[in-house]
């Protein structure tokens, strides 16, 4: 226990909506989230004004239940089309940001079995 209350995971690239966090842990219980490249850049450039004594910066983790994930502004699933293209499927019928996941993703979850 390091004494964390939550991570902000900024993405490397640019452009694209970071894909969800994979994994899991039952022994982590701290918010975590990924934001894009360029919003970890906003908040590193916010972290490099703070004071000694006041960073000046907060942050609140939560979601926008009107806003899903894997979708562009006006609600519309994203396709995967990675560039470069990588081996296997470049082009499926949804990105990988879609949450939950979809049964047309470009692989196999283990969350889309049928009973």
């Amino acid at each position: 226990d390091a004494g964390a209350i939550g991570l902000i995971v900024a993405d490397n690239v640019a452009g694209a909506p970071p894909p969800g966090l994979g994994g899991s842990d039952p022994g982590i219980h701290i918010p975590v989230v990924r934001v894009t490249l360029e919003d970890g850049q906003a908040l590193k450039q916010a972290i490099a004004r703070r004071s000694r004594t006041h960073s000046g910066l907060f942050a609140n983790l939560g979601v926008n239940l009107a806003v899903r994930a894997g979708t562009d502004p006006l609600g519309r699933v994203l396709m995967y089309a990675p560039r470069p293209n990588q081996p296997g499927s470049s082009v499926s019928h949804y990105d990988t940001s879609a949450t939950p996941n979809q049964l047309m993703e470009p692989a196999i979850n283990a969350d889309l079995t049928h009973e």
